[in-house]
């Protein structure tokens, strides 16, 4: 395994053709790695693209006669290029951007709307193409390029509506289990590592349920405790992500704690009791597990242990307001890797709700690596608040090519823009009233998703897309590029004067924390 590309770097003692071509290489590596990322919506493969619009969703104000709109934003030019009407009454909830894959190019944006609607845009017209009826109470909402199909969960009952892309004007499937016994809120997590299957949490029962995406049905599901008392006590789950460093599934318990579940043997493996909140993710190499606790104001990073074994409490909680400010309460996150190929990660904040004096929070995995805070607190960008939710404050965050985009609604309602590499506010572009949602859109068809494993549409090689053979040459000449560079490296490199000045990188000082295992009850299956 060739050293770590920082490593390298570091020790290259003078600027030889090896050192430039190593660092050509540490530049492209990022754009690579970005194309193999972890699901948390289906559609983060087009987050890379450099060039593209936020649609930003927009629910108006009906008491005011300010009808609900689809505000498309350039982040070029910070300005609305194009207002989509939407009908009147709609409330946005998830959105998801897709593509197909049969030689159509069709690029559609895709919305759950509260009062049980699911509603289909065309991404290169922008404009609203279908207002499909669906199951009550639609909230998230999945895209599965390897079947090409949206999922959308109803809440109030506890299915899912299909849209497959052949068809967007109607519903492919309706009424899909998402539940054992109990209707709830949930969510769906699918990773090509164990696809076709994928998992859904519920927040009204105490399970981890299976599911097959190609045969449309519950395969298993995994109890766990509604016994306060019990170690295991998780009455109800949400938020899902998944980690292939160990194989495992992460699952958040209704605020008392996270679950990990190894999914070969399909058991418990520990209980973070100290990682709160409902909201769980993976960096998009899954190399790191991110925990949101919002009401207790605080982040937790876990690194993923050997197969089998818990994850380690790698790195201290992350304080969730920054020195000298009164934002905080981190609701969702937003991975963007930056130029050196370490991940920022950009939170989303819902305190204060008035002003400007809120906006989004970050911090470097790297700083976390190097433990170069002992107390981490998120950094600070301003760049204004959104208005209190009923009984939880929402906000939404996206990333696309460049850019790190979250919705404002005071001092005026518009979108938050910020540098994901300087991490500085491009500025605020006002937009119609009510944004809630932003969803980053290529300005055209990408075919990001159509020659990946799974997906076999366009099987043959006269039907890459420009991007795809561009990554292949790029890759041949990587290789090339890295056997002629590493041969330089340890065979004739000059030597170093002085090699107490070579720097490299230590995990010493990180933070380790061993947990004791909790013995999980027999896996149960739907017969």
């Amino acid at each position: 395994q060739p050293p770590d590309p920082r490593t390298f770097l570091l020790e290259a003692s003078e600027f030889s053709l090896p050192a430039i071509m190593i660092s050509a290489l540490y530049t492209i590596l990022p754009l690579l790695l970005a194309t193999t990322q972890a699901v948390t919506h289906g559609d983060e493969a087009y987050r890379g693209i450099s060039r593209g619009n936020f649609f930003v969703f927009c629910n108006g104000n009906s008491s005011a006669g300010i009808a609900p709109s689809v505000d498309v934003v350039d982040p070029e030019s910070m300005s609305v290029v194009k207002t989509i009407p939407m009908p009147a009454g709609t409330n946005f909830a998830d959105a998801v951007y897709m593509e197909t894959c049969d030689g159509s190019e069709g690029t559609y944006a895709i919305v759950n709307d509260r009062i049980d609607y699911i509603h289909v845009l065309d991404a290169k017209d922008q404009e609203l193409l279908y207002s499909i009826p669906s199951s009550a109470g639609p909230v998230h909402l999945y895209g599965v390029p390897q079947t090409e199909e949206v999922y959308s969960h109803a809440d109030r009952d506890g299915v899912w509506d299909i849209i497959n892309l052949a068809d967007v004007s109607q519903a492919s499937h309706s009424d899909i289990l998402a539940h054992i016994e109990d209707e709830g809120h949930g969510k769906l997590l699918y990773d090509m590592e164990f696809f076709p299957f994928a998992f859904v949490s519920n927040v009204a029962e105490s399970v981890l349920i299976e599911f097959n995406l190609e045969t449309k049905e519950i395969t298993r599901f995994l109890n766990f405790t509604d016994d306060s008392n019990h170690p295991l006590y998780c009455p109800g789950t949400h938020g899902l992500a998944y980690s292939k460093e160990n194989k495992h599934i992460f699952a958040t318990c209704s605020n008392v704690g996270l679950i990990e579940v190894d999914i070969e043997t399909f058991q418990v493996v520990h209980k973070h009791s100290q990682v709160q909140g409902g909201q769980v993710y993976a960096t998009p190499d899954e190399k790191y597990i991110v925990g949101i606790d919002k009401s207790n104001n605080k982040v937790t990073v876990l690194r993923p242990g050997n197969n089998a074994q818990q994850s380690a409490m790698a790195f201290p909680s992350i304080d969730g307001t920054a020195p000298g400010s009164t934002a905080g309460n981190p609701d969702k996150v937003a991975f963007f890797m930056k130029s050196d190929g370490t991940y920022r990660l950009f939170f989303s904040l819902t305190t204060p709700n008035f002003g400007d004096d809120s906006g989004m929070g970050y911090i470097d995995i790297y700083s976390l690596e190097m433990g170069l805070e002992a107390n981490p607190t998120l950094n600070y960008i301003q760049g204004g608040t959104v208005d209190r939710g009923g009984w939880a404050t929402y906000r939404s965050i996206n990333d696309g090519g460049k850019y790190i985009a979250t919705p404002v609604n005071n001092p005026y309602p518009g979108v938050m823009i910020v540098d994901g590499e300087s991490a500085t506010l491009v500025g605020v572009v006002r937009t119609n009233s009510g944004p809630t949602r932003v969803l980053w859109v290529p300005e055209s068809f990408t075919g990001a998703e159509c020659n990946k494993s799974g997906n076999d549409n366009n099987s043959n090689i006269n039907s890459l897309s420009g991007g795809a053979i561009a990554a292949i040459v790029i890759c041949v000449i990587i290789a090339v590029l890295l056997v002629a560079a590493g041969a330089y490296y340890f065979c004739c490199r000059p030597k170093q004067a002085d090699p107490a000045a070579g720097v490299k990188l230590d995990d010493s000082s990180i933070i380790s924390a061993a947990q004791s295992q909790v013995e999980a009850p027999a896996s149960q299956r739907v017969v």
